[in-house]
């Protein structure tokens, strides 16, 4: 089973105690004769110059040793992260099974698995173009990014082992009211309880603001605290309560959680975005989210805050995290320096119903792990229009979209056209009936091989923004050949070693594509402006991401 946290951190107070697990751990890859060591967390692809583009199974192994006072106490193994399919095994026996390469989770841990010695194995996939055993590929994972950067499998984010009470307190939700100074607060319970919840809320300057002991029962607690005139959050003021719940029954102490939190109000009104009731001018970057030394995971926290604080030097008031799951330490230095963050889904590649519902359930676990985060003021459902251009036609077979006469598709670049009956696996090009391109981008359902065969068929037209060729044999984004209506799968800066009939580079089997490190296409302000399509919970015209 899955079960979703607001991340590690909170749940380590002193009525839990936690051992990490963090630190080297043997570990071998399916390519692998012998087994090695590896820093964890971390991507094995950062940690193995030959296995940096590599997908598939690793096996991680270490042992721990359990503390003799925690023999009466409900044992449990939490990851921050395991990518992408992870199956845990105790002492030899298979304890559980998560999907989901972003989010935390754990397993608790039968109490006659358990000795003075212990191992843990996990056993990490990293689903490639080809359909596994789990009924998962490449293409129909949220992976984000991946597919332009190289994949990113194994225990990314810290481990550890927590002794707790088994009527725990599961998560907390919290839900600032602002300016009203109200606080409603919803927890969730591991089992049955019966007793109180003592509530203590700090203010930013560390004086107490409340304390209350208010009965609770069953699985859920609800409740809503009145305070006085409270200090809201912004990025030039990034004001933190703390709050910390502690769980009693039968007059004991047997829990506790703690958390922080912001007043703040942020909307969309009158075509203007409002943070806390003033206007806002959105100074935004895109950050891929991606390091030197660290790949997709951040190597430290020093590292985080330099960043951001580098980010506020140069103007900035806002970061979107492009379609990918951070870190929870990013956020936790947003709220704490003070950043507005622009959250978002990792996307898939193939939309079908079982990509669905793996995004579904990713977004369900972001919300639930970083809902009480008062920096992050928008979330993607999904970036710019991939998959959403049509409506679903009746007769489509499958019942998600197709090209269909009439049928008007957004484009990368904001601009429109309408497509003539064909097969999306058409090697022929539709003709666009607009004075304009439709140089829309399909990404490839299969990852790996790059060629001609698994490129999408394009409408011709004149090109209204292109990109032009790179120094040093690389290649952009231009105009096709008037001869091929063939496009490569990505905008690659890979030496050209093959070429489709229209000239356009392709990368070889078995090499991970590369977007080019500077753009060269000229663009005008309003095209900048209508260049990221996307579904947010907060949108306005003031309000446009610009995605390169």
């Amino acid at each position: 089973m899955n079960a979703y946290s607001q991340s590690l951190a909170p749940a380590n107070t002193p009525l839990r105690e936690t051992l990490s697990l963090d630190g080297s751990w043997e570990f071998r890859h399916e390519t692998d004769r012998e087994w090695r060591h590896a820093k964890v967390p971390a991507h094995w692809q950062a940690c193995f110059e030959d296995l940096s583009v590599s997908f598939g199974s690793a096996t991680y192994r270490r042992t721990f040793t359990l503390p003799v006072e925690w023999s009466a106490r409900e044992i449990a193994i939490r990851f921050g992260a395991v990518s992408d399919l992870a199956t845990v095994f105790i002492n030899g026996t298979e304890i559980g099974r998560h999907e989901g390469g972003y989010l935390p989770f754990e397993f608790v841990i039968p109490s006659a698995l358990l000795k003075a010695e212990n191992t843990v194995e996990v056993l990490a996939r990293l689903p490639d173009a080809h359909r596994n055993e789990s009924g998962a590929d490449f293409a129909e994972i949220p992976h984000g990014k991946q597919s332009w950067y190289g994949p990113q499998g194994g225990i990314w984010q810290s481990v550890l082992i927590e002794a707790r009470d088994p009527a725990h307190i599961s998560s907390l939700r919290l839900d600032p009211i602002w300016p009203e100074a109200r606080l409603d607060l919803k927890a969730h319970f591991a089992s049955m309880v019966a007793g109180s919840l003592k509530i203590e809320i700090i203010d930013p300057q560390g004086m107490p603001v409340f304390t209350g002991n208010i009965p609770a029962a069953g699985h859920t607690f609800k409740h809503s605290i009145q305070l006085d005139a409270v200090a809201p959050w912004s990025p030039d003021s990034p004001n933190l309560y703390t709050i910390t719940t502690i769980l009693s029954a039968d007059g004991v102490e047997i829990d506790s959680r703690q958390e922080s939190f912001g007043f703040r109000r942020f909307e969309a009104k009158d075509g203007f975005l409002h943070l806390n009731g003033k206007p806002l001018y959105l100074r935004a970057a895109l950050d891929q989210d991606y390091y030197p030394d660290g790949f997709g995971a951040p190597p430290s926290l020093d590292l985080l805050e330099d960043q951001l604080r580098k980010a506020k030097a140069m103007g900035l008031n806002c970061l979107r995290c492009h379609i990918k799951v951070p870190d929870p330490r990013y956020y936790e230095v947003a709220d704490r320096l003070g950043m507005l963050i622009w959250s978002e889904i990792p996307n898939i590649e193939t939309f079908t119903p079982a990509s669905a519902e793996r995004l579904r359930t990713t977004m369900e676990g972001i919300l639930a792990r970083d809902g009480n985060h008062p920096s992050i003021v928008i979330w993607t459902l999904i970036n710019e229009d991939w998959e959403l251009g049509c409506a679903r036609r009746p007769n489509s077979g499958n019942g998600f979209p197709t090209w269909s006469t009439g049928c008007v598709w957004k484009t990368r670049y904001g601009s429109l056209s309408t497509i003539p009956p064909a097969s999306r696996t058409s090697t022929s090009r539709p003709t666009s009936t607009t004075t304009t391109s439709t140089e829309r981008r399909w990404i490839g359902a299969r990852s790996g091989t790059r060629s001609a065969a698994n490129s999408q068929a394009m409408p011709t037209g004149p090109s209204r923004l292109t990109r032009k060729p790179c120094a040093r044999g690389r290649n952009r984004w231009s105009s096709p050949s008037s001869a091929s209506g063939v496009y490569p799968i990505l905008p690659v800066c890979a030496k050209r070693t093959a070429a489709t009939p229209g000239g356009w580079p392709m990368v070889p089997p078995g090499r991970m594509a590369r977007p080019c490190p500077r753009a060269s296409k000229p663009v005008s302000a309003n095209s900048l402006l209508r260049k990221s399509l996307v579904i947010s919970v907060v949108s306005s015209r003031r309000c446009s991401g610009i995605n390169t």
